[in-house]
Formats: C-alpha cells, sequence, structure tokens
C-alpha cells in the first residue's frame, strides 16, 4: 500500500511538471504600474501586484502589450499608451510556480490593456 501511494504522488508531480512546461501563457492577474522608464531602450516597469505591497521592477524590452483591437504589438511602440498608477491584466510567459508571485526570471509577455 505504502508503495502504491509513493507511486501514485511520483506519477500525480510528473503529470503537473509535464502539464506546467506545455501550458499555454499563465494568467498573473491585477497589477497597478507604479512607475515606468525608458532607459536607453531598456523598458523598466514598477509594479505591484493588487492587494500586495511587494514591488517588482522588471525590463519589459520584449514584452509585447495586447490593445483593444487585439493586435498585439512591441512595448517600444505602444509605450504612450502605457499610463502609470493605471491596473493592468497581465500574463507571464509560462505558467509557472509559485502562480502569485513574479521573479526575475519570469517575463510578462502580454499586458491586456482594458
Amino acid at each position: 500500500m505504502k508503495k502504491f501511494v509513493i507511486i501514485t504522488a511520483f506519477f500525480l508531480f510528473f503529470l503537473l511538471l509535464v502539464h506546467n512546461y506545455y501550458s499555454k501563457p499563465g494568467y498573473f492577474g491585477l497589477i497597478h504600474l507604479d512607475k515606468k522608464e525608458d532607459k536607453q531602450g531598456q523598458y523598466m516597469f514598477t509594479f505591484h501586484k493588487v492587494g500586495d505591497t511587494e514591488k517588482v521592477t522588471l525590463d519589459l524590452s520584449d514584452s509585447k502589450i495586447l490593445i483593444r483591437n487585439e493586435e498585439v504589438i512591441p512595448i517600444a511602440e505602444s509605450w504612450k499608451d502605457i499610463k502609470e498608477d493605471n491596473t493592468y491584466h497581465i500574463s507571464m510567459e509560462q505558467n509557472r510556480f509559485p502562480y502569485n508571485k513574479i521573479f526575475d526570471t519570469h517575463t510578462i509577455e502580454v499586458f491586456y490593456m482594458d
């Protein structure tokens, strides 16, 4: 019985890893954009997740933005449309653990502007 539980747990863990590897970009949630900076072509965003106080600063130069007409364009082309002190929906490049945090190893793929 103990062997069965261990094998089942390992199998479920393996399935979860495979699912996360092949899944589409994961929805992160609402962020509040505190500050944006253009440092010679590096588009730096400082933001925090709505409901959280931990601020994160990321270089989103390679990210894209999805605007109302569902056209995906690079951040550089939509820089003027992204406003500080606003709230945005974002998704991550991959659906990784932990789901409720963003670290420097994650890149934001798309801003969903409402």
